[in-house]
């Protein structure tokens, strides 16, 4: 991985850095639940990943003259191509769900009008890196903490994280929850200070718009008490 890496360049930021270990995070927490569904051993998405951060690495270096940030909106382009016909591309059936994944952790993360793509080539390049070190882990019953959201780049949130790990919840709780992201079926909400990435609300997304204040319940938890899962709640 270190071929695409643009460190040379620059090392993280202590943000960019959080958001590489959020995404590797996540897309591990996904290859678990995908192997568990096929019965396998898989590292699928780490692979799919890295030509995914192969493709942006030759995205960049062959338009040198286009702006960085026009770049990602190819990258997204390239990705949604992937999910609409991975099966006919890949040798597995799982290649649309890894880039269902990847692309739902990216746009959680990045913003195509403001994000510099070799800025992004450096994180997912830590990410890949990453996820394998976060599949052992949970693989191993280690209980980690709650996913620390970090706020999407401005000048005064860049280096903002928030995080509440004494906080303890209960099942069939009702809470309030900001609506942070939804992207197709899939909404993420932030509940009290934890961001909850990428819950299936196939009934329900209709209704529901970013940065909506809601309801939901907690219908799952980790065994630190914090939250696994939550619903959309309608009283």
């Amino acid at each position: 991985m270190t071929t695409y890496l643009e460190e040379s360049t620059y090392s993280l930021t202590e943000y960019e850095s959080q958001i590489a270990h959020n995404i590797a995070r996540i897309l591990a927490e996904e290859q678990i639940n995908l192997n568990r569904q096929s019965k396998s051993n898989s590292d699928g998405i780490k692979t799919e990943l890295e030509k995914t951060i192969a493709y942006l690495y030759a995205k960049i270096h062959q338009d040198e003259s286009k702006s960085n940030n026009n770049l990602l909106a190819s990258l997204f382009i390239y990705l949604d191509c992937l999910i609409k016909y991975g099966k006919q591309v890949g040798h597995t059936g799982n290649i649309p769900k890894y880039y269902e994944s990847i692309h739902s952790a990216c746009e959680q993360y990045f913003d195509i009008k403001q994000d510099d793509a070799t800025r992004v080539l450096t994180i997912l390049g830590w990410s890949a890196r990453l996820i394998r070190f976060y599949k052992q882990k949970i693989e191993s019953g280690e209980v980690l903490p709650a996913i620390t959201p970090v706020v999407k780049s401005t000048p005064e949130t860049k280096s903002q994280t928030i995080t509440n790990p004494s906080q303890k919840f209960e099942i069939d709780q009702i809470l309030n929850a900001i609506v942070v992201k939804i992207n197709g079926n899939k909404v993420s909400y932030q509940v009290e200070n934890i961001l909850i990435p990428n819950e299936k609300e196939p009934k329900q997304v209709k209704n529901l718009r970013e940065k909506q204040t809601i309801k939901v319940k907690v219908t799952a938890i980790k065994e630190d008490g914090s939250i696994k899962h939550v619903k959309y709640y309608s009283s």
